[in-house]
């Protein structure tokens, strides 16, 4: 019996798919981040000497922390990691992006507009206001 050349390509896809999604939850080693509820942290060190310390506290939920990380961001100008209820933040100039892990693969927390609108309003100085982000693309 001849088969189709892309008899192999469904269970293929499965595979790879499977293999990136352990890949993609496997602990690498990297501490954990706090599973502290409502607290926003911020990661010091790196490596085996990853320590934290809070922001803040009684913070309503992740993308608070975000914006409250970029805030650190800018004032400092310098890349920072922090960690929300057990994942990481990771703030920089290209990005916010979030992870499980500190090395793991991330995904973005806001994208560019939003990014834009949140740094607008903590530059005037309405930061603590509840922010109103348009949707993402």
């Amino acid at each position: 019996m001849k088969r189709s050349p892309t008899f192999w390509l469904i269970p293929m896809i499965g595979v790879c798919g499977a293999i990136a999604l352990a890949a993609g939850l496997w602990n690498s080693g990297s501490p954990p981040a706090p599973m502290d509820k409502g607290v926003c942290w911020r990661v010091d060190g790196q490596g085996k000497g990853v320590t934290f310390s809070v922001v803040a506290g009684k913070v309503s939920n992740f993308e608070s922390c975000a914006v409250r990380l970029e805030a650190i961001y800018l004032r400092n100008s310098q890349p920072l990691i922090g960690a929300y209820q057990g994942r990481f933040i990771f703030v920089g100039p290209d990005a916010i992006d979030s992870a499980p892990h500190l090395d793991g693969s991330r995904w973005p927390v806001f994208f560019g507009p939003q990014r834009k609108q949140i740094d607008d309003i903590i530059r005037q100085g309405r930061g603590n206001s509840t922010v109103r982000l348009s949707p993402g693309p």
